[in-house]
């Protein structure tokens, strides 16, 4: 609160905690409502401004590109999306001050309007087991009654398989090197 942003408007202590009681921010992507990148948890307007805590949704192509860019740190800004209600020009600062406002959304930025608005922190995902085995069995191909060995034991778990063929190991292998050069943007064939 109270730092102008780009534009020159600085937001009043306490002008979002109204309208926080009855709206509840969406998480957009760079301020787009086709782009529903996931939701805030937690939405909190507090002494230095607010505070939001939310999931990403990683089952859609636009959720992991937004996530892996800011475990990268490429993408680092949040900014709001909100209607202002009272307003005021302060000459002592040549800037609109926002008295009273009502945030709709908030979204990931590459370059927020206010610069101090920005990711704190980006926690690592956290799988269940049945994520590993869709992964293992959607993305990379495997079979579950391999994706399940694979997931107990490591390799030796399907070299311990009693039903276990040799291209099994084979086929892991392969879609193991598919995943890594899709990662990496390259493509054998």
């Amino acid at each position: 609160y109270k730092k102008a942003d780009r534009g020159g408007d600085r937001i009043a202590p306490g002008a979002l905690a109204e309208g926080l009681k009855s709206v509840h921010p969406v998480m957009l992507f760079n301020h787009d409502p086709g782009s529903v990148l996931g939701v805030w948890d937690d939405v909190v307007s507090n002494a230095r401004g607010l505070k939001v805590k939310g999931r990403i949704n990683m089952d859609t192509q636009l959720g992991r590109d937004v996530y892996s860019n800011l475990k990268m740190g490429a993408l680092q800004g949040l900014s709001i999306g909100y209607k202002t209600h009272d307003a005021e020009w302060d000459k002592s600062y040549e800037s609109r001050e926002i008295k009273l406002a009502t945030v709709y959304e908030i979204s990931a930025v590459a370059i927020p309007m206010q610069p101090a608005a920005t990711v704190d922190a980006v926690k690592a995902l956290e799988m269940t087991d049945r994520d590993i085995e869709t992964l293992l069995t959607r993305d990379a191909g495997l079979s579950r009654t391999v994706a399940r060995a694979l997931m107990r034991n490591g390799v030796a778990g399907l070299r311990n398989m009693h039903d276990a063929a040799p291209e099994d190991l084979e086929d892991l292998a392969a879609s193991l090197r598919h995943s890594i050069n899709l990662k990496r943007g390259t493509r054998h064939v």
